[in-house]
């Protein structure tokens, strides 16, 4: 909520009431996408921070721990637009050019260790994440597969009846496409990796599960054997990327949707190599947009802006200072804790939301419908809460 001033009956009606007044005059800000009391404290945050790392950048305080002088170092390179814009190109281009050297999927995994590591995009997605029915005595971390990113924000926007999607895509393809001129593609090239990019994205959508879909945590949990869902897996020598990664193969692995890696051979195959190689080379181009020069940065977040709704990029200090935070967001997070919130007010919320719970256990205990065995497991579930405040 915005505003302060009732203006109306709360009777009436009670949003209008409470933020009528705010909403005559209230403006989004060019390099926002909202605005409002939230949106006013997230800008304060920032502001604080930035003017406290700025001192730690002018040598007028100095990072207190190993981890936040790295932090300084990097947002101090981020910060250099002089060098970036000096630099072009350049930066970007070894990791194209590893790219541009694959020419079919036996150069893939002759090379997929560097590959994963340098971020190309690969059509398996694979990673390390807590194992959500691990439980007290049982926390660890497991092997999960999910399905790669497509470049809608969602698989409904690939519908023929969304209009959004082909509005989106429009904006997209401009940019890529000019990004690719850029860095030194004629425009009858950059057109044929952007439309084969675009392609090969498209062939994921249908096997992709939506955003409604990704909410229902449960049918996420899919433990497979992890010998069966490599050798199912024709395109990538999962065995060997998991084997270089961690030194080790696991007996499982949790695939959070089965139905995308039933149909990938479908989509990555040999027919389909030049395009998958054009999807790999924009998601590279479009990644690291961000840390080159400022045409780049401008150009490279035209796509960005139009979901968001922003009308123009955020200036240049801050977008560096959201790039570095990025990178660093536990040691920035942390600092932001021990400097802002303190313990005193640690253990204060702590027992606030104790408090909490202990009224949410008798009110369960109490509950006349559920029944005795229901209220039992809830009151376990709830003791079992980890209370991460700060």
């Amino acid at each position: 909520m915005g505003g302060k001033k009732m203006t109306s009956s709360v009777k009436e009606d009670f949003y209008d009431a409470v933020n009528g007044e705010w909403l005559k005059t209230a403006k989004i800000p060019d390099d926002h996408s909202s605005t409002g009391g939230f949106m006013d404290l997230v800008d304060g945050v920032d502001k604080q921070l930035m003017k406290d790392f700025a001192a730690m950048r002018n040598h007028e305080v100095e990072p207190d721990t190993p981890e936040l002088a790295e932090f300084i170092k990097f947002y101090e390179m981020a910060a250099d637009f002089q060098q970036r814009d000096a630099d072009g190109v350049a930066p970007l281009l070894p990791y194209l050019a590893q790219i541009e050297k694959l020419q079919n999927w036996d150069d893939v995994n002759a090379n997929l260790k560097e590959l994963f590591y340098n971020g190309v995009d690969l059509p398996v997605d694979i990673g390390i994440e807590p194992d959500l029915k691990g439980d007290g005595a049982d926390k660890r971390n497991v092997l999960w597969a999910g399905g790669v990113s497509l470049i809608l924000p969602d698989k409904t926007y690939y519908d023929a009846d969304n209009p959004n999607g082909p509005q989106l895509m429009k904006i997209f393809t401009e940019m890529m496409n000019q990004l690719l001129v850029k860095i030194g593609k004629s425009p009858e090239e950059a057109h044929v990796i952007v439309e084969q990019a675009k392609r090969f994205d498209a062939s994921l959508a249908p096997y992709r599960k939506n955003s409604e879909e990704l909410s229902d945590v449960a049918k996420l949990y899919n433990p497979m054997e992890f010998t069966q869902f490599a050798d199912q897996v024709q395109s990538i020598d999962v065995k060997k990327l998991v084997q270089e990664l961690l030194g080790t193969q696991p007996e499982q692995i949790i695939v959070t949707e089965p139905r995308f890696y039933e149909n990938l051979n479908q989509v990555a195959n040999d027919e389909t190599f030049a395009d998958f190689k054009s999807w790999a080379y924009v998601n590279m181009v479009r990644s690291l947009m961000g840390y080159l020069s400022e045409e780049f940065r401008q150009i490279g977040g035209m796509y960005g802006r139009a979901l968001s709704g922003q009308k123009v990029s955020m200036p240049q200090e801050k977008s560096a200072f959201y790039l570095a935070r990025r990178t660093f967001s536990q040691v920035v997070g942390e600092y932001y804790g021990h400097r802002y919130f303190g313990e005193a007010a640690k253990k204060d919320v702590h027992e606030m939301v104790v408090a909490m719970i202990n009224v949410y256990e008798k009110r369960l205990a109490n509950n006349d419908w559920l029944g005795e065995a229901t209220k039992q497991k809830a009151i376990t579930k709830l003791r079992s809460l980890k209370i991460l405040v700060g």
